[in-house]
This record gives structure tokens, sequence and C-alpha cells, in this order.
């Protein structure tokens, strides 16, 4: 059985980002790269990235939502803030 998606090379960098528009950004500016899917939360605040340079698909994950796929952690709101911080 096959658990790689069509596409994707073996081995995939995972990168755990702050700012993913602004990764995003850096490598379409500077290394040609595109962006393939984006994945946000039920707000509209990007969790997840794929992007693609050359035959290399790279998955942005969100430093907040880092811990969704291991753990029952849900992210938050900081008092006084529009952005989300993790429990924990």
């Amino acid at each position: 059985m096959n658990f790689k998606p069509y596409g994707y090379s073996t081995v995939s960098p995972y990168l755990i980002v702050t700012d993913a528009e602004a990764t995003i950004r850096f490598m379409e500016a500077l290394l040609g790269a595109k962006e393939i899917r984006r994945i946000a939360d039920d707000s509209g605040r990007l969790m997840y990235v794929d992007v693609r340079l050359t035959a290399i698909i790279f998955a942005l994950k969100i430093s907040c939502y880092a811990d969704r796929f291991f753990c029952d952690r849900k992210p938050r709101i900081a008092p006084g803030s529009s952005e989300s911080v993790c429990d924990g």
C-alpha cells in the first residue's frame, strides 16, 4: 500500500513556521516556488500549505497548529489579540 500522495517526492521537507504568508512570498520570489494547496481553519486562519519547488513539495505548518495532528490541544485567541496561540 502506498501512502505517498501522487506528485510528492519520497522525502518531503516539513517546515513549522510562524508566518506562512511571508515564507510563501520568500519561496516564490527568490526560489520560484508555487503554492499548490492551502488549508485554513473554520475562521479562515491558515493552518497548512504545500509549496512546490522544482520536484520537491514543502509542507508548511503554522506553528500554532503544529501539535494539532499529534494531540488534542486546540489553538485559542490570546486576550486582546487577534492572533491565535496554543494551549499548553
